[in-house]
């Protein structure tokens, strides 16, 4: 009987710690920014590639059409950057009025600098927050589903403009893949940006373990600042956010912002040193 029991948990046992190896729990965390405002810690960028600015690339095309929606241009080339939470390159253009656009690698308008209305008539027309929604849904149609993104919609009172927001969530996570527009309240469109727009899958599956993900990232800190913890009394880690995004092979990689604080006490006050980081994590 003995012999019985332990053939069948010997068969057992295999699949239990095979099914556990699916979930990887092992993430690469990198630094990408920080403003280096402690001093006492050992921060190094990690992730140099956002941080390298425009430059001028040979491959880019140094004129193009430009045909979207009911916008006509012709633009002259500019400069190329790899944009913070992209893996590829947009290249930057200007248009016959010097108003700026971008366009992905492989041709998406990923931004529109339109200004001021060039043929602005005073016909007393105020758009309402809803109908400039409106507006923006139909413009962002023309590169994506909108209905993907939740909206939300803000005026500007100083700028006399409607902000409008594109945000995708996935898999628990704000994403990267994100838009904006202003929009005049006579509905002109003043301007459009976007990152990432339209690359991450509504229904994507990322495996990432948000907990564990917290845990790696202390266990990471308290390493980058070992040498703060001794000068200071306090070294708290606080205000985690995080944006999903995806790299250049399709693999998801998740942003994560956060304030580390480090305190000193006096008595019953507290002198507070901050500083703001920028992580990219992505499965080993």
């Amino acid at each position: 009987m003995r012999k019985m029991i332990y053939i069948i948990l010997s068969l057992v046992l295999p699949i239990t710690v095979l099914s556990g190896c699916s979930v990887n729990n092992n993430y690469s965390i990198k630094i990408c920014r920080y403003s280096d405002s402690i001093s006492g810690s050992s921060n190094q960028s990690e992730f140099q590639d956002w941080n390298k600015g425009p430059f001028d690339d040979p491959t880019a095309k140094k004129a193009v059409e430009l045909d979207f929606g009911n916008v006509a241009v012709v633009g002259s080339y500019v400069e190329t950057e790899k944009r913070f939470s992209e893996f590829y390159n947009t290249h930057t253009y200007k248009d016959e009025n010097n108003h700026l656009f971008t366009l992905t690698e492989d041709g998406k308008l990923s931004s529109y600098f339109f200004g001021n209305n060039p043929n602005k008539v005073d016909n007393g027309k105020i758009y309402t927050k809803s109908e400039c929604i409106e507006i923006a849904r139909s413009f962002i149609s023309e590169i994506v589903d909108p209905s993907q993104y939740t909206v939300t919609a803000e005026y500007n009172a100083i700028l006399g403009m409607y902000e409008i927001s594109f945000d995708k969530y996935v898999d628990g996570f704000k994403c990267s893949d994100q838009a904006e527009i202003m929009i005049e309240q006579t509905g002109y469109i003043y301007s459009f940006s976007s990152t990432m727009l339209g690359r991450i899958p509504a229904n994507a599956k990322t495996s990432f373990n948000r907990k564990t993900v917290e845990k790696k990232i202390i266990e990471k800190l308290d390493k980058e600042y070992s040498k703060s913890k001794d000068s200071y009394d306090e070294v708290s880690y606080e205000n985690f956010n995080y944006n999903l995004t995806m790299d250049e092979n399709g693999k998801y990689a998740l942003i994560c912002y956060l304030d580390v604080n480090c305190i000193d006490i006096q008595g019953e006050n507290k002198i507070v040193r901050g500083e703001r980081m920028r992580l990219l994590i992505q499965h080993a």
